[in-house]
This record gives structure tokens, sequence and C-alpha cells, in this order.
């Protein structure tokens, strides 16, 4: 691998977290508020549903373009991990998902 190659590697899979993260940030609150506030109406919970979901098509779709400029699949594989793992995140503050073993990793007392 030449060092032009880990550069476009590294700015495949830079450019689409920090632009995934943005689209995140901005379509949705923090688990946490969604924990406390929004889980519980299921208005709420089904505001989110459709707010993660746009923010999870927007992302691929920019790791897709990311991955086409680039000619380097890092963007679209680095974007799907990212919704992956914001799914589980807000799955989890939704209810709908128990990832407490995980927590208990780092609420350890």
């Amino acid at each position: 691998m030449t060092e032009v190659d880990r550069i476009i590697d590294a700015l495949a899979i830079g450019t689409t977290v920090m632009v995934s993260e943005h689209f995140f940030s901005t379509f949705l609150s923090s688990p946490l508020t969604v924990k406390t506030l929004y889980n519980k109406n299921e208005e709420d919970r089904r505001t989110t549903m459709i707010y993660l979901a746009e923010a999870c098509v927007i992302s691929i779709a920019f790791g897709c373009i990311i991955s086409y400029i680039l000619r380097d699949w890092l963007g679209i594989i680095t974007a799907i991990v990212v919704c992956a793992l914001y799914y589980v995140i807000y799955m989890d503050a939704l209810g709908k998902m128990d990832i407490s073993h995980i927590h208990a990793i780092f609420c350890k007392t």
C-alpha cells in the first residue's frame, strides 16, 4: 500500500465519520434526552425513528459519494458502521434494545 493509498483511506474514513456524526447530531437529540424525554410517548418514539432513518440514509448516501470521488470503498463501509453504531445506541435509548451489558463495562462500581 502506497502513501497515497493510505491518505485516501484516511480521507474516506475521516470525512465520512465527521459528516455522518454531523447528520446524526443535527437530526436527533442526544441518546440521554431520547431516553429520558421521548421514549414513553409513541409519537415521540416514531418521530425519533424517522429522524434516525433519515440520518442513516443521508450518511450512507454521503459515504457513497465520497467512495465514488475517492474510488475507495471505505467511505461506504464507514458510513454503514457509523449508522449501525447510532442505530444500536438509539434503539437502546428508545427501550427497543437492551445493551445494559455494554453499559456495565463502563459503570463498574
